[in-house]
């Protein structure tokens, strides 16, 4: 993700994903910073919810 990015003449990625869900645990241990969550915004893929969107970024 990251090498492709910078390839590009990226140098800021932004990322969302449901709340505490795996990709969350995923986007943190990959030095992506969290900057916040909107309540009740995204539905889960069982089509459950809605539930909290958390937001993230990396500096490349």
């Amino acid at each position: 993700m990251c090498h492709e990015a910078r390839k590009r003449g990226r140098t800021l990625l932004t990322f969302d994903t449901m709340s505490g869900s795996p990709a969350e645990r995923l986007y943190l241990s990959c030095g992506c910073v969290k900057v916040g969550e909107i309540p009740q915004y995204a539905l889960w893929p069982d089509g459950s919810g809605p539930d909290a969107t958390s937001i993230f970024y990396k500096r490349l």
